[in-house]
């Protein structure tokens, strides 16, 4: 008993070291959306709902894990001025907070694309300070090629890591569209999707009103990054600090979600925000790394068979390698959970569970919301005005069953006001402030859904 509150008391308070190791580093909560499926109901989907988040964990000066990055530099002709000079004192703030043991690479792109700094350890701050100083905006946007360069220069990082435990991460920052190489949003994702499955994630950094933000957010789900928008290039260096904090706690490596359905009565649909993959009753989902207090809100769509009967079994297994746990890196969690078919519409009221209910909304909600946003983006009012409506109704819907949870009523509020902005929208002649309220809205509802803070 005594061993067991031990372990619970350091998986859930603020832990200054990786001594004594830690089990679990992350918290892992599954359940369906419903304990019951109510026969009968074929235009009802199913859901399960899985939480993660990290535990609360701050390293020591000196003793967290050292990073292995790329940062890809968009050097296209519309960087320049103000937007190229806040870009380098930016790379050269993240230069000067990074240790002898963290490995860098830079890269810069416009119709070609050049590797200004090769992977290497950073001890010699001056070399690379000056390599940035170099930097000139010219040209296109070979968006693709820049990405491909960098995520290969984390390959390399990997070999001067000699295999240690690094956070491997490109950042890239770009202000304009793909319009070199590779340019449609699925080319991109499956480029980045590539990479991900080795453990290299991305960020993405959008500056201005130019560039393609639903492509920019993409990518970075796909990456197991974030997707920041700039609206003026003077907040960079702060915006990049806070990608700095958000990746300097890892708690988690390798993260991979596994769900087993049964496939004889039920079929697999889709996974909200995460790619995925979906072999012989069993949905993959790679999560790649987690952080501090990180929370991932996943949602899994299934289609029951209308002749179901008797019980449904689900199994959602996590797997990790834990880096506060060198004698135990590995961790494997499962969790089984039964759905029971009924016709008793009491049972089935009575069984929608809390958790999973909430994820739905914030998930379903977020989707309805994203739809009204990019009917907007066509000038097409009336049908934005629709989907912002379901929205709300889904929102709204989970208030009449459940008490609101605070973060899920600020999402509600931020759909209310997104009336009024379409209002605004409809009125607004510049072409440039339309972009950037858009840029703005979107930018919040992506940061709501993939950085969830139940």
């Amino acid at each position: 008993m005594k061993t067991a509150f031990l372990s619970l008391f350091l998986a859930t308070t603020t832990l200054a070291i990786a001594t004594p190791p830690v089990a679990s580093t992350i918290n892992f909560k599954s359940t369906p959306f419903n304990t019951y499926w109510l026969r009968g109901e074929t235009d009802e989907d199913f859901y399960m709902y899985v939480h993660l988040e990290g535990i609360e964990y701050q390293a020591e000066e000196g003793a967290r894990v050292p990073y292995n990055l790329s940062l890809v530099i968009d050097k296209s002709g519309s960087m320049s001025g103000a937007k190229m000079d806040y870009t380098k004192q930016a790379v050269k703030y993240i230069i000067n907070q990074l240790d002898e043991e963290d490995i860098i690479s830079l890269v810069t792109y416009s119709d070609n694309v050049y590797v200004k700094a090769l992977p290497i350890k950073v001890k010699h701050k001056k070399a690379l300070l000056a390599k940035v100083d170099e930097i000139t905006a010219d040209g296109s946007t070979n968006l693709s090629g820049g990405v491909e360069k960098g995520f290969g220069q984390l390959r390399i990082g990997k070999t001067v890591s000699e295999n240690k435990e690094y956070v491997h991460r490109v950042m890239l920052l770009s202000d304009g569209l793909a319009n070199v190489g590779i340019t449609s949003t699925t080319g991109l994702e499956n480029l980045v999707k590539k990479y991900a499955e080795e453990n290299l994630t991305l960020s993405t950094f959008g500056v201005g009103a130019d560039y393609n933000e639903d492509l920019m957010a993409a990518m970075a789900s796909e990456g197991g990054g974030k997707y920041y928008f700039i609206d003026s290039p003077e907040k960079l260096a702060g915006i990049f600090q806070e990608e700095m904090d958000g990746i300097s706690n890892l708690v988690a490596k390798d993260v991979v979600l596994e769900i087993d359905y049964p496939e004889d009565q039920a079929s697999f649909e889709s996974v909200g925000l995460y790619s995925s993959t979906n072999s012989k009753g069993k949905v993959k989902i790679r999560l790649n790394d987690m952080f501090s207090k990180e929370q991932k809100a996943i949602l899994v769509k299934f289609k029951i068979d209308p002749d179901a009967g008797g019980q449904l079994n689900f199994i959602t297994g996590l797997t990790y390698q834990n880096p506060l746990n060198e004698t135990e890196p590995s961790v494997e969690i499962s969790k089984e959970h039964e759905v029971m078919v009924t016709d008793n519409k009491r049972d089935y009221n009575a069984g929608f569970d809390k958790d999973a209910n909430m994820g739905y909304a914030l998930m379903a909600g977020g989707n309805k919301f994203e739809a009204a946003q990019l009917a907007a983006d066509k000038r097409n009012f009336k049908l934005a005005e629709s989907e912002l409506e379901e929205a709300k109704e889904i929102m709204e819907k989970h208030f009449s069953l459940f008490k609101p949870h605070p973060f899920l009523k600020e999402f509600y509020q931020e759909m209310q006001e997104y009336t009024k902005t379409l209002e605004k929208l409809q009125k607004t002649k510049s072409s440039h402030h339309f972009k950037l309220i858009q840029k703005k809205s979107k930018a919040y509802r992506f940061r709501t859904i993939s950085c969830p803070s139940f």
